[in-house]
């Protein structure tokens, strides 16, 4: 039978053994984590979230109507169990997902949707060395914790507020997709970030 061994004051000694645990000096209780109150149980104290996951959690935790749905329950457990790579190899519950994302959050005027999956510390400083500036964010169905995302997030406002306009927009997703399929090849983030510098050179961060 499966149990958790490790104990809350082990979480990061346990975790910088193989990964960069850079994260808040806090535990967190997936179960007892509710609303929009995280519950840190390393240090037992419940706190207010700003944070939301990098705006990944706007329902806050373990809303009612999710962990009370048994069936949206087993449709979860299903995907986390078999993990499949839903770029190529599609399920009901990913294209409900989709349906759903499509009635709440597409707008008519921008019906294609972009999902990426793969927000790895590589793939991540990749996208840095390439002077693409992406979110950590977790994806639909995702096994990782909050602080150890499946996924990045790409934001229209910090570009268009500079500027860029709907045709840009195919530029950015094919230098984006440059990098994650080269993400070990300098040769290519270096040219990558060449081309990024030169679009955004003549725009400016602020503008008073």
């Amino acid at each position: 039978m499966y149990k958790v061994t490790i104990s809350p004051n082990q979480v990061q000694e346990t975790l910088s053994k193989h990964i960069l645990a850079d994260g808040y000096d806090m535990v967190f209780d997936m179960e007892k984590s509710n609303g929009v109150w995280i519950h840190d149980v390393k240090n037992d104290r419940k706190l207010l979230d700003f944070f939301t996951c990098f705006a990944s959690v706007p329902l806050g935790y373990n809303h009612p109507k999710m962990v009370n749905d048994e069936e949206f329950k087993k449709n979860l457990m299903l995907a986390a169990l078999t993990n499949p790579s839903n770029s190529d190899v599609y399920t009901s519950q990913y294209a409900q997902f989709v349906e759903t994302f499509s009635r709440v959050g597409i707008p008519s005027y921008l019906p294609h949707a972009f999902f990426i999956a793969g927000g790895s510390l590589a793939i991540e400083n990749a996208l840095v060395k390439a002077e693409i500036t992406v979110n950590k964010n977790m994806v639909p169905f995702d096994d990782k914790s909050p602080f150890i995302t499946s996924g990045i997030r790409v934001g229209t406002p910090a570009i268009t507020t500079r500027g860029l306009v709907e045709s840009d927009m195919e530029t950015i997703v094919e230098l984006i997709d440059r990098v994650l399929i080269n993400h070990t090849d300098e040769a290519v983030i270096e040219q990558v970030a060449e081309e990024v510098n030169e679009m955004m050179g003549e725009r400016a961060m602020f503008v008073f």
